[in-house]
């Protein structure tokens, strides 16, 4: 029982650093793809030329790095070994 609520209480905090990271992500690139003064589309839908400018491959490395600063930041989440 006691293995289960780790599992959750880790699994809410990646979920919500994967949502934090994901805003700062969108946020820091839209400053640094916006050269020409104009608006930039990232965190839109996947189209065929500017595919990592998309909401999926945003969410997908904010979910990575979220999951890594979990296990950085929390101890409790690191899995042993046995």
């Amino acid at each position: 029982m006691m293995d289960m609520s780790i599992d959750v209480k880790c699994s809410i905090t990646v979920a919500i650093l994967s949502v934090l990271v994901y805003l700062l992500l969108i946020n820091i690139f839209q400053r640094v793809w916006d050269v020409e003064g104009k608006p930039t589309t990232v965190g839109v839908e996947m189209n065929s030329t500017e595919w990592y400018k998309s909401m999926e491959v945003m969410m997908l490395v904010a979910v990575f790095l979220a999951y890594n600063i979990n296990f950085y930041l929390f101890s409790s989440c690191k899995s042993s070994s046995s």
